[in-house]
This record gives structure tokens, C-alpha cells and sequence, in this order.
């Protein structure tokens, strides 16, 4: 991965920015400071950041196992993640290590923690200073577990080997979904697999960009869509709808702008409605070509207002064990 252009930019976080070959040598930097043999699994505790990840590629980098975790679980919580997966290291930051201390107190093997300090920045270093080999020894190897819910019961490791998750990528590869042209919106938590698929490993893989929005915010997310021009978004169907009765509200409240809702809902030309409601596109930065959603069903009549007023939308169908596409619509 990374073989791309390495002074193009692969992160963009605020006004910070690293370039492929800062992304590489922060990675290798990183994996510098613990060792892991094959197999050992390592828990990543914390918040999506540009350290997050450096974080999970050096686990790779190390020929471990990574295993994202929600870092809003309780200290009991993480601890029964901690005794089913058994890790051999947990990395966090300041901000959760009171929750981690809790957690490894409290199980039978605790594993090392290793705080990170996301202020402070990492120490780069020349490739050629670590001299380790970044792809695994065979395909077929483990290379994340993901753990469910636990909406019928308690959350379940679900095991994805990295042919698992390249054959999602070259699925949408192939199918011209993205391309490293692209600047990808990175908003949803990526301990679920929709997330680190789609705004992590397959943009990352292919050359793409990926922008961090860390405060869920309203005025945030539309500033950052417009001041980075994302051309892709990935979200979930609760965002979509927020979005949606947002944007109607104000259709309903002029004669006119309604009046054109209508005449798009007949005719059902994306192209057309892009045009007639410019303004709600450029509100979402005017740059934006394809509208991901994932985790869930979105309502129907929800996507037919959307689609009326411009909106590509690519509704996925999948499962964290098919990490995690299957299909989707359109297609």
C-alpha cells in the first residue's frame, strides 16, 4: 500500500497536513517503539486521528493483529473484549488510559498499554532506518478482528484476513467508485468496518485523501466539505435523514423552491437537479459526487428526495464478516 505519489497528500486533519511519505515514515516511526510477533493481537483504544492511523498500520507493520476498538466502552466493557481476544498490547491515548488501567486490572492476561500522545507528534524517521517489510507473509493471514455490537447478545470477534478486505477494495476499484483523484470524508468511528474500509484502507490503498471531521458539529462538518472539497461522503442513514429534513424544511418554506422539488421528483434527472438546487450542493462544498450509506436501511422516501434533489446516492449492503460489501443500489 502507499506506493503512490509520496509528496501527495493522504491526510488532512484541521490545518494539519501529512503527504504518503510523511503517512510512511510516521508508520514506520511508530512501529519502532514495541515489537509484537506474529499473530499478537493489539488493541486500538482511541478516538479516528491521523495517530489512529499510524497506529493501525504499525500493528501491521509488527505482523499483528489489529483490534478496533469503541473508545466510549466502559472499563467492564472493554475488559471482556480484552479476556476474548487476548492481546498482547493496548494502544490509547491520555484521554482513555483511566478506562484502560481499569480494564487490565480487572482481566485474567492484561496486556501491555502503550499511551500515545497525539500533541506531541512523532519522531520521523528515514525508511530505510527500520528496514521492515509492511506486507504479510501470506494473504489468507488475519489481519483485524471486528468485533459486533452485541445487539443479540455480547459483542463477537468477527475475524477478516486480508484477502477479505482487498477484495473489497477491488471491488470498487474495478468498478471506478473511487480513484486517487478523490478526497474522502472521514466521519464515522472507525472501529466499524463500513468506516475503516471505506475511509481508511480502500482511499489510502488507491492514493485518494482522506479528511478528518473530529466534532460531529453542523457548522464543522459543511465548513470542512467546503474548505477541503470532498468529493465523496460516507454516512450513515440517521446522518442522511438529518440532512434530509434539514434541506426540505427549507424547499417547503419557498413556493418556488418547492414547486421545482415537485417537477424533479417527475422527471428524475440527477443531472437537472443538480443544476436546480446548485445552492444545497454548494453548501456541501459543490464537489461531492457520490453520497455512501452504510450500517443500516435508509427510508425509501428519504432516498427519492434526495435523488430529486441531486443527491447520487450509493446505498451499501453487507455485514461486518464480508467486510464489509456484498452489493449495492444502485447497481
Amino acid at each position: 500500500m502507499f506506493l503512490k505519489d509520496q509528496k501527495k497528500i493522504a491526510l488532512l486533519d484541521g490545518d494539519q497536513t501529512v503527504t504518503y511519505q510523511e503517512l510512511l515514515q510516521n508508520i514506520s516511526s511508530l512501529a519502532t517503539t514495541y515489537r509484537l510477533n506474529k499473530g499478537d493481537r493489539a488493541v486500538i483504544f482511541f478516538e479516528n486521528s491521523p495517530l489512529w492511523v499510524y497506529a493501525f498500520y504499525s500493528v501491521w507493520s509488527n505482523r499483528g493483529i489489529n483490534v478496533p476498538v469503541d473508545c466510549s466502552l466502559k472499563a467492564d466493557e472493554l475488559a471482556y473484549i480484552i479476556d476474548d481476544c487476548t492481546p498482547t498490547i493496548l494502544l490509547c491515548t491520555a484521554k482513555e488510559r483511566a478506562v484502560a488501567e481499569t480494564a487490565c486490572a480487572n482481566v485474567s492476561s492484561p496486556p501491555r498499554i502503550i499511551l500515545l500522545d497525539e500533541t506531541a507528534g512523532i519522531k520521523r524517521v528515514a525508511l530505510s532506518d527500520t528496514g521492515e517489510k509492511t506486507a504479510p507473509e501470506s494473504m489468507d493471514d488475519t489481519a483485524v478482528i471486528m468485533y459486533t455490537s452485541g445487539t443479540t447478545g455480547k459483542p463477537k470477534g468477527v475475524m477478516l484476513s486480508y484477502d477479505n478486505l482487498l477484495a473489497s477494495i477491488e471491488g470498487v476499484r474495478n468498478l471506478g467508485m473511487i480513484t486517487s483523484s478523490d478526497s474522502i470524508i472521514a466521519l464515522l468511528p472507525f472501529y466499524h468496518i463500513f468506516p475503516l474500509q471505506g475511509s481508511v484502507l480502500a482511499p489510502l490503498s488507491i492514493g485518494s485523501q482522506v479528511v478528518f471531521i473530529r466534532n460531529l458539529n453542523k457548522d464543522e462538518i459543511f465548513a470542512t466539505l467546503q474548505k477541503h472539497r470532498v468529493t465523496m461522503f460516507l454516512g450513515v442513514p440517521r446522518l442522511y435523514k438529518l440532512f434530509h429534513d434539514g434541506i426540505m424544511a427549507k424547499v417547503k418554506a419557498s413556493p418556488f423552491a418547492y414547486a421545482l422539488f415537485i417537477v424533479a421528483r417527475l422527471i428524475f434527472n440527477l443531472k437537472l437537479s443538480r443544476l436546480l438546487f446548485g445552492r444545497i450542493h454548494r453548501a456541501f462544498g459543490g464537489q461531492i459526487h457520490s453520497y455512501l450509506i452504510g450500517g443500516a436501511k435508509l427510508e425509501p422516501e428519504i432516498a427519492r428526495n434526495l435523488w430529486a434533489l441531486g443527491f447520487l446516492l450509493v446505498e451499501g449492503y453487507g455485514k461486518t464478516e464480508t467486510a464489509p460489501l456484498i452489493t449495492f443500489n444502485p447497481g
